[in-house]
């Protein structure tokens, strides 16, 4: 064992040595094919022959140039190491995740539920409120779909869905908002992984939610009509304390520098609804950002202590949201409790919220 060990801690060495290049130039693509090109020893003759040495001598040596990464790139070896660790990480974070499945579902087939649209967030809450051990959806547990879905995240999807081995639930939401065409593509892709042989003792766990508004123009509903499931009873009480119970911090986590703590309840999330403008939502949160610069009045900051996003637009771009999450960002080692105040109009579109608040 201890022989084991020692060519254990060599092999994690000399990886260390082969791939240290890499991430400690400050050459860039740029720099390195100047300097290629400035080393080739080019004479002005009128001779194919002598421009096509050196045209094979520029390509090998700038293919023997990028076979280690440089400042603004990765190599392929670089770049292959970084996602199997990603998936090394994945694997153990599905093995840890075991939700347990409605009793009405079937394993191993699709199961289509067809609600209204104002229940559809309540469902897919549902979906994942079973058991003792509970968590929320993750980001790749969920696609929430609109018109400007594309097939290929379908495909995705259905191969993440269908092939896995673990003891998560996949869920497709609002699968009638798909276009023509997508929903068609789809629904073949569907068949023919459905009818792999690999997914024949695969107990997989696949949820398809679609909207009764749209349920007679929806091409995914006409081929899963076979695979009808009736509607999760929705406990909107049980639901809320679903949610408290997820985003609340614990007594012994208050000490760490939360912004929960200006909350009542100790939330990382807190929605603040009304009817109609100006009786003082945005007063609320303003009070909040003044309690918590009262909690840590002696704290420097690197950002301001709130962000406020703004979607007044019918149709929500979930890229533009996440451009502002990430500029406003911090290092990993630097900690500020901040609130970020998301004001949402009314005349956004249900469905286009759904993908932002599934996907923060």
């Amino acid at each position: 064992m201890k022989r084991q060990e020692e060519l254990r801690k060599q092999a994690e060495k000399i990886e260390e040595e082969t791939f240290k290049p890499w991430t400690n130039t400050t050459d860039s693509i740029s720099t390195t094919t100047a300097n290629i090109i400035d080393e080739l020893e080019l004479v002005e003759e009128n001779a194919v022959g002598k421009l096509i040495e050196a045209l094979e001598e520029l390509w090998d040596k700038f293919l023997n140039s990028i076979s280690s990464s440089v400042s603004d790139y990765l190599s392929m070896e670089h770049l292959g190491i970084i996602l199997d660790k990603l998936n090394e990480k994945a694997q153990k974070d599905m093995t840890k995740l075991n939700r347990k499945f409605f009793a009405a579902f079937t394993e191993g087939e699709p199961n289509l539920i067809i609600c209204s649209q104002s229940e559809i967030l309540n469902t897919v809450l549902s979906v994942y409120n079973q058991g003792d051990t509970v968590s929320l959806p993750f980001s790749d547990e969920v696609l929430v779909c609109t018109n400007t879905t594309s097939f290929d995240m379908l495909e995705i999807f259905w191969r993440r869905s269908l092939f896995s081995r673990s003891h998560r639930i996949y869920c497709l939401v609002n699968a009638d908002l798909l276009n023509y065409d997508v929903s068609d593509k789809s629904e073949r892709a569907l068949e023919r992984f459905m009818q792999h042989p690999s997914t024949n003792d695969n107990k997989y766990r696949l949820v398809v939610i679609c909207s009764s508004e749209n349920e007679y123009k929806s091409r995914i509903v006409a081929f899963l009509a076979k695979y009808h499931k009736q509607q999760l009873p929705t406990d909107v009480q049980n639901i809320r304390n679903y949610l408290v119970k997820e985003f609340a911090s614990q007594e012994e986590e208050i000490e760490i520098l939360k912004a929960c703590i200006v909350d009542h309840e100790r939330c990382n999330v807190r929605v603040v609804k009304s009817w109609r403008a100006g009786v003082g939502k945005t007063l609320y949160k303003k009070r909040m950002v003044e309690k918590l610069l009262q909690c840590f009045p002696n704290m420097e900051r690197k950002k301001p202590v709130d962000i406020s996003v703004t979607l007044h637009d019918k149709m929500i771009n979930t890229d533009d949201v996440m451009d502002v999450f990430i500029e406003e960002t911090l290092a990993p080692s630097h900690k500020e409790p901040r609130i970020i105040h998301i004001d949402i109009s009314h005349e956004v579109n249900n469905s286009s919220l759904c993908v932002v608040v599934l996907n923060l």
